[in-house]
C-alpha cells in the first residue's frame, strides 16, 4: 500500500479513463508527452493475456528524489521525474516506456499470483518482464528487442562471476 501527497497536476488519460496522471506543478506538457502511449501498453496486455487490467483504475504519480526510479503497488506506480521527457528528447523515449510498461506488467501478475514465499517472487517478475519486453518488440522492433535480451543476459552474467 502507498500512498504519495502532494500539489499535484492530474491528467486524466484521454482514452482509458480508468488511467490517472499526477505530475509536479509546470510538468504537465512533458507529462503529457511521456505517456501518449500507455493505452497502447494497456490493449496489448489485455489482447495478449485474454484478460482485462485487474483493477478499477491505475494512478502515474511523478515525483521529485523518488528512492527508484519506478516503484510498484496495487492499483498506483510512482515514478520519478527523471522518467519525463518532451517531444524533442528521443534518448529517453525507450527506457521511459520500457520501465513504465514493466510497471503495468507487474501489476497483473502482482494481482493474478499469490506466492507463498519470497522465493516464489521470480515467477511474476520473470513473466513481468517477458510481456513487457514482447511489448517493447511490438513498439520498438526486433534490434531493440534483442538488445534488451542481451543487456538482460549481461546483468546476469555480471551477476554470476561476481558471485
Amino acid at each position: 500500500i502507498a500512498f504519495a501527497i502532494g500539489c499535484f497536476e492530474v491528467y486524466p488519460d484521454p482514452i482509458i479513463p480508468e488511467v490517472t496522471y499526477f505530475c509536479l506543478p509546470g510538468l504537465s506538457s512533458i507529462l503529457k508527452n511521456t505517456v501518449q502511449f500507455v493505452h497502447e501498453v494497456f490493449e496489448y496486455y489485455e489482447e495478449l493475456l485474454s484478460s482485462g487490467f485487474p483493477h478499477s483504475s491505475y494512478k502515474l504519480v511523478f515525483v521529485n528524489n523518488s528512492y527508484q526510479s519506478v516503484m510498484n503497488y496495487s492499483s498506483l506506480g510512482i515514478f520519478s521525474t527523471e522518467l519525463l521527457h518532451s517531444h524533442r528528447i528521443i534518448d529517453d523515449v525507450q527506457m521511459t516506456r520500457r520501465l513504465i510498461a514493466q510497471a503495468i506488467a507487474r501489476q497483473y501478475f502482482g494481482c493474478y499470483m499469490l506466492h507463498q514465499s519470497w522465493s516464489d517472487w521470480w515467477l511474476s517478475e520473470g513473466l513481468s518482464l517477458f510481456i513487457s519486453g514482447l511489448f517493447i518488440r511490438r513498439m520498438f522492433g526486433s534490434t531493440e528487442y534483442q538488445f534488451y535480451i542481451m543487456e538482460e543476459h549481461n546483468k546476469v552474467c555480471q551477476y554470476e562471476m561476481n558471485n
